[in-house]
């Protein structure tokens, strides 16, 4: 019996779709071919992303992505039949990781409604977030706790990674090395899915 699993990972805004890219190539890394599967007892892996900016998708090397206006209101996602497009992406899939860095206004505002229109089509959700760093100011920390908030209520699995916590382990690190290790916690949360035994 074939028992692997159809997982979907989903970039949402600025930073989700360019995990996307730091994800893909850690898979290849790890010696695993182009189609994502990493071995006979694993699982495979889609990579997608979805933003309001068509320069970040374009640089993206997911094998599909979504362009969204900046209206992100419920009426306007409605209008811009958000459901149906994620149901012609996503909707084979045996379970979606979502992957975002709240804190700005398109990540923070679509990360859950992209959730609750994967819940209203029945596919698991699970989601990897992290928080602002503390000098990105008090509105993007609003912002994250409210998306935040609503996304963990609509998953299945909510990780949440912090800034913060990220910048006071790396002591004399280098800014560079510092976002390398959050997008490595990232990667390694996505990556932990791929094990066969793993039921969504």
């Amino acid at each position: 019996m074939n028992d692997i699993l159809l997982i979907s990972v989903l970039g949402v805004g600025s930073y989700g779709a360019k995990a996307m890219n730091m994800i893909m190539d850690k898979m290849q890394k790890n010696n695993q071919d182009d189609t994502f599967i990493t071995n006979k007892n694993s699982n495979e892996f889609v990579f997608y992303a979805i933003d309001t900016d068509s320069q970040t998708l374009t640089n993206s090397k997911v094998q599909d992505s979504l362009l969204l206006s900046d209206a992100l209101d419920q009426e306007s996602l409605a209008d811009q039949k958000l459901e149906e497009k994620l149901q012609q992406m996503v909707g084979d899939s045996d379970l979606v990781i979502l992957v975002a860095g709240m804190g700005g206004q398109t990540a923070s505002t679509l990360t859950p409604a992209i959730a609750d229109r994967l819940k209203a089509i029945n596919i698991p959700t699970t989601a990897v977030v992290f928080k602002p760093f503390g000098f990105e100011g008090e509105k993007s920390e609003q912002n994250a706790e409210i998306g935040i908030s609503k996304l963990a209520k609509l998953v299945t699995t909510l990780k949440v990674l912090e800034n913060n916590d990220v910048t006071a382990k790396a002591q004399n690190q280098s800014e560079q090395q510092i976002f390398a290790q959050v997008d490595s916690e990232v990667a390694d949360f996505v990556l932990s899915f791929s094990e066969k035994h793993f039921v969504a």
